[in-house]
C-alpha cells in the first residue's frame, strides 16, 4: 500500500469519527431536556423589596410621574426636575427599576443641568403589567415611544436624550 493510499484511509477514518462525533452531539442536544428558564415574577418590584427588606436609600428629591402606553398599561418614572432645554430619559437594566436609578438620575442632572426621568419599564418597579413578562418582542421599545411622545409632546422644544 503506497503512502497516499495510507492517508487517503487514515483520512477517511477521522473524518468518519469526526461526523459520527458531531452526530452524537447534535442527538444528545436535541434530546437533553430543556431546562425551565423563566424571569416571570423575579423583578424588583418596590412592595417585593420592601416585603424583603431591602432599602435603597433615595438621596435626591423627585417627583413621582405616570405615563399611559399605548394597550392602556400604567408606566412610572421618577422625575429628577431642573431649569434646562434639556431632558434625560433613563432605562435600568433588565432586573432593576427607577429605585435604582435615584443616584445615578441625580448625579446626572448635577452633572449636566437636564431634568432627568428616571423610568421603570412595563412590569418593574411601580409600573403596571405583568412582573417580567411582555406580550410581544419590542413591547419595551414601543412603551419607551410613548414616553418619549408624552414627554415631547409636552415639552416640544426640550433636546431629548435617552439613556440606558
Amino acid at each position: 500500500m503506497s503512502l497516499l493510499q495510507r492517508l487517503l484511509r487514515w483520512s477517511s477514518i477521522a473524518m468518519g469519527v469526526l461526523f459520527g462525533l458531531y452526530l452524537v452531539a447534535a442527538l444528545v442536544m436535541i434530546l437533553w431536556p430543556q431546562p425551565k428558564l423563566s424571569a416571570q415574577g423575579q423583578t424588583a418590584a418596590t412592595e417585593d423589596l420592601i416585603a424583603n427588606g431591602v432599602h435603597i436609600e433615595q438621596i435626591y428629591a423627585y417627583e413621582d410621574v405616570r405615563f399611559t402606553a399605548r394597550d392602556g398599561v400604567d408606566l412610572a418614572a421618577r422625575y429628577f426636575p431642573a431649569d434646562s432645554q434639556r431632558i434625560v430619559v433613563m432605562v435600568h437594566g433588565v432586573t432593576g427599576s427607577s429605585q435604582f436609578l435615584n443616584e445615578p438620575a441625580g448625579q446626572v442632572r448635577e452633572a449636566t443641568g437636564a431634568s432627568v426621568y428616571a423610568l421603570d419599564l412595563r412590569g418593574h418597579g411601580d409600573s403596571g403589567g405583568q412582573r417580567g413578562g411582555i406580550d410581544y418582542v419590542g413591547q419595551y421599545e414601543d412603551d419607551l415611544a410613548d414616553v418619549l411622545a408624552a414627554i415631547r409632546q409636552d415639552n416640544p422644544e426640550h433636546e431629548l436624550i435617552v439613556l440606558g
